[in-house]
């Protein structure tokens, strides 16, 4: 009993909370319905103005404190706002009084997909799509589909499981042939679906992800490419770091040389054997910085380290500052990383876009690295 009236007061506090800012609203009209304010305040929620949205959901809840979706709209904004906590309280306020009502269930989704609990976000999902023809209060019932199997990839997705994502955001094709986002997404899966085929679990994890790290560049490198066979020798390894300008002597190098990464790091020894093959440096500091972010200019320095050694070719690094211009729009040929950026571009391990730019700052995704190190592969 407790914590019901407790409950009844933090959803009350929560109503009259007032959102910062005053807004004039219009008047009310002539026949007044928790309907009316509640289609007013998703009208609101789509041109992205939360405050006038709340003021429509909490004009509804006044005139009926058990309306459904009143309480889902609310919950909607807070999650626009990224409230967490406050839409979880709006949203089993809307179950509480009518559990089939099928956008909350799918905002459910939505909150369980924010917290990683993914089996559950897909539960919430199905059920949308599973019964939404039986409800006679959906009033655009294709639409709402729509959005349940769109959410129900990405949470499939979340999960890695992809050929389940991939089912899920056909069926949003199936249902609109001309939504771009849904297309985009499933050429998205079939190009991962295809580079992961027959590759091991951490090399997945990496084709999954946006943007790629330099512990994931040393996992890429030393997983996919047979290194020291490439490099024919390891004399040969040995006499390349004398000539490489490192920034501490390999030759004494150990894993304790590193600073910033800990013995039980999950890319620990991947990181020490691509510094001591000289593929990847540390900073000045002493440091690598396994999680920041590699962007283009700095994968194409270090394939063009890799392939100075591969070739046994010490020259590799200045031979195209000779050019008197740069066919690249964003790249000068005075540039540090112009000839970085020719090496790879002339041997099509990188592309360069439509535009004739290299877009050197431009992060990697993992599906275009291993597409990157397949190409290095099969040159030798």
């Amino acid at each position: 009993m407790i914590q019901k009236y407790i409950g009844v007061f933090i959803v009350t506090a929560l109503l009259l909370t007032g959102c910062a800012g005053k807004k004039e609203h219009p008047a009310d009209p002539l026949v007044i319905t928790p309907e009316y304010y509640y289609n007013e305040g998703k009208k609101y929620l789509e041109l992205n103005d939360i405050t006038s949205a709340e003021w429509h959901f909490k004009k509804a809840v006044q005139l009926r404190a058990d309306f459904a979706p009143a309480y889902e709209g609310l919950s909607l904004a807070q999650l626009e706002r990224g409230n967490l906590q406050k839409a979880e309280i709006f949203i089993k306020e809307a179950l509480k009084n009518d559990s089939d009502w099928i956008p909350a269930r799918i905002i459910n989704g939505r909150l369980y997909l924010a917290k990683g609990e993914y089996e559950y976000a897909v539960n919430e999902f199905e059920y949308a799509v599973n019964t939404a023809d039986r409800s006679k209060l959906i009033k655009d019932k294709v639409k709402l589909k729509r959005d349940a199997y769109c959410r129900m990839g990405s949470a499939y997705k979340a999960w890695g499981k992809y050929i389940e994502a991939q089912a899920a955001i056909q069926q949003v094709l199936n249902i609109d042939s001309t939504d771009i986002k849904a297309a985009a997404a499933v050429k998205e899966i079939n190009e991962y679906l295809a580079v992961i085929e027959g590759k091991p679990a951490i090399i997945n994890k990496i084709a999954a992800k946006k943007e790629i790290t330099y512990a994931d560049a040393a996992v890429l490198f030393l997983t996919e490419l047979d290194i020291e066979k490439i490099f024919r020798s390891v004399q040969l390894i040995k006499e390349y770091r004398n000539k490489t300008a490192a920034t501490i002597e390999r030759n004494n190098f150990t894993s304790e040389s590193i600073a910033d990464v800990a013995e039980d790091y999950w890319a620990k020894s991947y990181i020490d054997k691509a510094i001591r093959l000289g593929i990847m440096e540390l900073l000045p500091d002493s440091t690598f910085r396994p999680d920041n972010k590699i962007n283009r200019a700095e994968m194409a320095i270090i394939i063009e380290r890799f392939l100075m050694k591969a070739y046994d070719d010490p020259q590799l690094d200045t031979r195209y500052f000779k050019y008197v211009s740069s066919p690249y729009k964003d790249i000068l040929n005075v540039s540090p990383i112009f000839n970085s950026v020719m090496v790879v571009t002339k041997r099509n391990i990188m592309t360069v876009f439509e535009d004739d730019t290299f877009r050197p700052l431009n992060t990697i995704s993992g599906i275009e690295a291993i597409n990157i190190i397949t190409k290095i592969k099969s040159m030798f």
